[in-house]
């Protein structure tokens, strides 16, 4: 397994509770005042008209319609999640256990697993006075060691979503199908600019454990329409199950989505990130991760719309 990857337990879907409770604890910084706050992620509508185009990659090329939706400007941040973990402890719908390694992994009760607390690593901890807490110095970066279902709960209990693999690569492409997510396509990735390939031995090396900066900070990954960090910082958590060739052709905001087995239950991760090099700056290239799976380098941002999506069921291979 890749040296950042972790692989967790079982997972099933739990509860949803008070979006509400959480906007009101993320606004008023829960009393705190202890640290810096992130701020609030922000939506961004995108200046696509109704009926938006999408291609795919692999040479399968699919055009579906996609209504009107709003993405976050940035991704979520070790903040974000702190506050949404704490209002979780308040209530007692969080646990906290070991996995097979001894790395201490938070689950809902109903046995939905959230996070990794990796010991000297991520972006969160749990402090001696049992209370949660980002990181010194990682406040505003992102959110990491997260698994697709905990990045899924955080969006629906703030009243969003994950972003479906064609909203997150019409946000990246825009309409004029860039092949970068800024404006300028024969403008390399330049180390000051963009957060990628900053492991030991890499072109952007850097000497701390990880090479993240705060969300939104790095100034050439931005698209045209003002969204932060779709080439690097870290890889994003999609909605869809990963399809190697899916056939969407045709069909209005469609998310491939079937009832699977842990094991074949595969998610589409997009962008680049701080530990990959530059060829998936690319806003074509597609990967997977099985969702029980947490790494250093995926995170995840959210998306507001009031479509109802389309379950396509292709499988999971």
């Amino acid at each position: 397994m890749n040296k950042h990857a972790r692989r967790i337990g079982d997972l099933t879907i739990g509860a949803q509770w008070s979006k509400w409770a959480l906007v009101s604890l993320v606004l008023a910084g829960s009393g705190c005042q202890r640290r810096k706050p992130a701020p609030v992620p922000t939506m961004k509508v995108e200046r696509e008209p109704e009926g938006s185009y999408f291609t795919l990659k692999n040479g399968e090329r699919s055009i579906v319609q996609l209504s009107t939706f709003s993405m976050e400007e940035t991704e979520a941040t070790n903040t974000i999640m702190e506050k949404w973990l704490e209002l979780m402890r308040v209530s007692e719908r969080i646990l906290i256990r070991r996995d097979v390694s001894g790395v201490p992994m938070i689950y809902t009760r109903d046995g939905q697993t959230l996070l990794a607390m990796l010991p000297g690593d991520g972006g969160v901890s749990l402090n001696a006075d049992g209370h949660f807490a980002a990181r010194p110095a990682e406040e505003n970066r992102p959110v990491r060691f997260v698994t697709w279902d905990g990045a899924q709960t955080l969006c629906k209990e703030l009243g969003h979503r994950l972003p479906t693999e064609a909203e997150w690569q019409i946000s990246a492409q825009g309409a004029e199908r860039r092949t970068t997510p800024w404006a300028k396509q024969d403008e390399p990735p330049k180390c000051d600019g963009v957060v990628f390939a900053r492991l030991k031995g890499q072109q952007c090396a850097v000497a701390r454990s990880n090479g993240l900066e705060d969300v939104g900070t790095a100034k050439q990954d931005t698209t045209p329409d003002g969204i932060h960090d779709l080439a690097g910082s870290v890889a994003e958590w999609t909605y869809d199950q990963y399809v190697e060739h899916p056939n969407l052709d045709g069909l209005t905001d469609p998310v491939v989505e079937k009832t699977l087995p842990l094991s074949q239950d595969f998610r589409v991760i997009r962008g680049g990130s701080w530990t990959w090099p530059e060829q998936p700056m690319v806003t074509d290239v597609r990967r997977r991760m099985p969702r029980n799976e947490v790494r250093s380098d995926v995170g995840f941002r959210c998306v507001s719309s009031e479509a109802k999506l389309k379950i396509v069921a292709l499988g999971g291979e």
